[in-house]
């Protein structure tokens, strides 16, 4: 499958980052499936198993952070991930909020119920892996609309970039691409193609990509500390265990499922 860790001499860094990440979460995939099913497991285990995992998310985070500035388009929309997974992306990874909205999954909490109606009891959790206590329901009611004004807010922050873009340095881009050529290239005979050496433009270009990159940091910063609020702050050993085996799943199931659907697109088109 596409989480083999194994590389080609010249494979892009930020692939074999990724690939690696995900022979990671196989691999802390299997020790919550064997800590959910063990009849002698105990909190402190269950504890240092998931600091364990919450410490490999950071240090994938901290990664990806190191590298933001320069590689930040890849972040952004990685073309080793399927299309699907890539379309499921908010600035280069999950939605913050969405670790949320799969704790009330877990918790069998439907999505179209409001928890407040679960703590009144005008609605009963039905077979949930996680029972929540209502304390606990409504931190996680607080967290969500916390951090989805948060996303929005970064949200608006990247389209504020993305306008300026057309401003500087793309306009200067069309300006200088000029007329009769329509492949880009600036090679022969149109002469309406994009110009090397405009160390202007390059260096608005660059300015663009960099402060792409903060964004994706400023993103992948809250997604970790979304993961850390849940798990440390709200969850006990128990419960954290069960939820992060969900999260592993579904991340796994969307990066496999979304691989498989590619390959079988690509295939139909071959006739």
């Amino acid at each position: 499958m596409a989480s083999s860790s194994s590389n080609t001499p010249n494979q892009n860094p930020s692939k074999t980052r990724y690939q690696e990440w995900l022979a990671q979460q196989e691999s802390d995939l299997q020790e919550l499936i064997s800590a959910t099913t063990s009849p002698n497991r105990n909190d402190a285990e269950l504890q240092a198993l998931v600091s364990k995992i919450l410490n490999h998310f950071a240090e994938y985070v901290q990664k990806r952070q190191d590298v933001a500035k320069e590689e930040a388009t890849e972040l952004l929309c990685p073309p080793w991930c399927s299309s699907y997974e890539t379309s499921s992306f908010w600035l280069g990874g999950c939605r913050p909020s969405m670790a949320t909205r799969l704790l009330f999954c877990v918790a069998g909490i439907d999505i179209e119920d409001d928890a407040n109606q679960v703590l009144t009891g005008a609605t009963t959790p039905i077979n949930g892996t996680v029972t929540l206590s209502p304390v606990q329901l409504r931190m996680i009611d607080e967290l969500q609309m916390k951090i989805i004004k948060a996303e929005d807010k970064l949200s608006s922050k990247m389209a504020n970039l993305q306008e300026d873009m057309v401003d500087k340095p793309l306009f200067q881009l069309v300006k200088e691409r000029g007329v009769g050529s329509g492949d880009g290239g600036g090679g022969g005979g149109g002469g309406g193609g994009i110009r090397n050496g405009n160390d202007d433009v390059e260096k608005g270009m660059r300015m663009h990509v960099e402060a792409m990159g903060e964004i994706v940091k400023e993103a992948d910063k809250m997604r970790l500390e979304m993961m850390n609020e849940v798990v440390r702050g709200i969850l006990s050993p128990e419960q954290a265990v069960e939820f992060l085996l969900a999260v592993e799943k579904m991340h796994l199931t969307i990066h496999q499922w979304g691989g498989l659907r590619d390959l079988q697109r690509a295939n139909y088109r071959r006739g």
